[in-house]
């Protein structure tokens, strides 16, 4: 069964890329040439992405565990895949592009093990408990920061949410910004999955309500979708099939988009897929590659004591003014290009080997496959934040200490598959 996996992904992955190009050529680069969407063919770069993106799917093959797998075709189709449209049709630059591979080799790399302590597990009682009691002390300083609106408008997801947005920007507190993305990306998800699991089936319901009153505080959409993502990828015991899944949902998407442009001039479906998710992340490394031409050494962060920052405003807000023409859009990066911009070379690669080795350090927890869709959530703050941002502010610290804890299997090993699933 996990040979037939391997190659449907395999299939549906190529669909995605043929798709994807296609419509770079024809709808991201005609309707959003002004962005910066540039294209400049070139026959030898399209043959050289093709070979390099075909060769990628050959790491699902090696002899390895069910969780590198899947998150190795997670990073295929939302990091390797926009890079290399990029490199295609816009740019030359390969530096990401080798650092994707990099990071597929070594979470790919069998031999590379990540030490765990020897500890107790926590028995299904007491984690049923802990997470009601988590949920409920995290819950407790939102309740005293914020006000709660139900307005009919938030669930539109209209222009209306962002002046509701606006409205409740200067409440919260220290506290409250550091427990937000622990609290709704990773715990919530997490006690709604185990209560499925459990079939504790109040903890889920809990969860899902808590989610939703804490979007009624703070409107921001991924906060309100991120549970329902996580428990979209619930479903299928097999991992990688959970991600030819979701990849086969985007195609999909990506074909009503297609038609909707064509039928209604509708852009927005495919505007938001297309351009926004998969390419911008990608677009957005090059700007930041070709402006930052000297290292800031996070200058403009936790580091500004000891360097002088050399620009007016943030780099994403500098990014969004000078890339997109705007003073108010804020052009966040992910975590490569981040390490880029501060570190140089050093830091694009050794942020690279770190994030591989927290994924190996995961793989190593045994984590059941139904809890995959936080790893998803993962990958997207990395393709959109900065490591230490993501590690601090969006709550890695928390997912590393919970998944030992609480999501750990018994058994801790390398989990090699050394049999058909």
């Amino acid at each position: 069964m996990y040979n037939d996996v391997r190659v449907l992904f395999t299939i549906v992955g190529i669909v995605l890329y043929v798709l994807a190009a296609h419509q770079y050529i024809y709808f991201v680069v005609p309707k959003y040439g002004y962005m910066g969407m540039l294209l400049e063919f070139n026959l030898l770069k399209s043959v050289v992405a093709l070979l390099i993106y075909l060769s990628s799917f050959l790491l699902l093959f090696l002899k390895n565990s069910n969780f590198i797998r899947a998150f190795s075709s997670l990073l295929i189709i939302l990091f390797l895949l926009p890079e290399l449209l990029i490199f295609q049709f816009m740019d030359d630059n390969l530096h990401f592009i080798l650092a994707t591979i990099f990071m597929l080799v070594l979470i790919n790399w069998t031999e590379l093990l990540i030490p765990i302590p020897k500890a107790k597990r926590l028995m299904k009682k007491q984690v049923s408990l802990l997470l009601f009691i988590l949920l409920v002390l995290f819950l407790i300083p939102f309740l005293l920061a914020y006000k709660t609106n139900f307005s009919s408008s938030l669930f539109q997801f209209g222009s209306e949410l962002y002046a509701i947005r606006a409205e409740v920007s200067e409440d919260g507190n220290i506290l409250t910004g550091y427990l937000l993305s622990p609290f709704v990306q990773y715990l919530l998800p997490m006690a709604a999955v185990y209560g499925l699991i459990e079939r504790k089936w109040f903890l889920t319901i809990l969860s899902v309500l808590v989610s939703i009153v804490i979007y009624s505080m703070i409107p921001q959409k991924s906060l309100f979708f991120g549970i329902f993502a996580v428990i979209f990828f619930y479903f299928f015991k097999n991992p990688l099939k959970k991600v030819v899944v979701f990849t086969t949902l985007i195609i999909t998407v990506l074909i009503i988009g297609m038609y909707l442009v064509a039928a209604k001039d509708s852009l927005m479906v495919e505007s938001l897929l297309l351009r926004r998710y998969l390419v911008v992340p990608a677009q957005l490394n090059i700007e930041y590659y070709n402006y930052f031409k000297e290292p800031l050494y996070y200058s403009y962060s936790f580091l500004k004591s000891f360097y002088t920052y050399p620009y007016d405003v943030m780099p994403p807000f500098l990014i969004g003014r000078e890339v997109y023409h705007s003073n108010v859009t804020h052009a966040n990066n992910g975590f490569m290009s981040d390490a880029y911009i501060n570190l140089g070379l050093y830091g694009l690669y050794g942020f690279t080997f770190i994030v591989s080795l927290t994924l190996k350090y995961f793989d190593r927890l045994n984590i059941d496959a139904r809890f995959f869709g936080i790893f998803f959530l993962l990958l997207n703050f990395f393709r959109s934040s900065a490591l230490p941002t993501t590690f601090l502010t969006h709550g890695l610290w928390f997912f590393i200490l919970t998944g030992f804890f609480i999501l750990r299997r018994d058994e801790i090993s390398n989990f090699l598959v050394t049999k058909k699933q």
